[in-house]
């Protein structure tokens, strides 16, 4: 039975992207990003939200271009998948970490609403979309398959 195990959010960065070094030589970088529910509307009449706060790791070229480009407060797409793992050193018996480990990463912009850098550095449109692409998987066109669907398997 085939399984699928794929996280995709929207939201915001809490803090600036420090970029590191593993010791083989691999960059990555931790992201917190938060989410916002809508959660109704107070006594006061002006609507509720409820905070979520989502820990990803980002790895190669990937994380590269999330150090140059995202900032505090800028908005990001994140895809990836969800891992869960034992928390080291922890006084309560199976306590987990879940975060979420990065395929793809686009920075929209600042929490203002503007490009994220005004410098003539600054992402152009087309290398957001090629810096999406760089840390996914390939993607290939099935050319091969049956040609009538009733040929399915399922």
């Amino acid at each position: 039975m085939a399984s699928l195990n794929v996280q995709q959010i929207i939201g915001k960065l809490g803090k600036d992207p420090e970029l590191k070094t593993a010791a083989n030589g691999t960059k990555y970088l931790f992201l917190g990003v938060a989410t916002d529910d809508y959660i109704g509307k107070g006594s006061d009449g002006k609507s509720k939200t409820e905070t979520t706060w989502h820990d990803v790791t980002v790895f190669g070229t990937q994380a590269e271009y999330v150090a140059k480009y995202g900032k505090k407060g800028s908005q990001v797409f994140v895809s990836g998948r969800t891992q869960k793992t034992k928390k080291e050193n922890s006084a309560v018996a199976n306590e987990y970490n879940v975060r979420v480990i990065a395929q793809t990463v686009i920075v929209f912009g600042s929490s203002s609403g503007t490009s994220v850098s005004t410098d003539s550095s600054s992402p152009t449109a087309q290398e957001v979309s090629q810096g999406a692409r760089i840390a996914g998987p390939a993607v290939e066109t099935v050319t091969n398959g049956p040609e009538d669907l009733d040929e399915l398997p399922f």
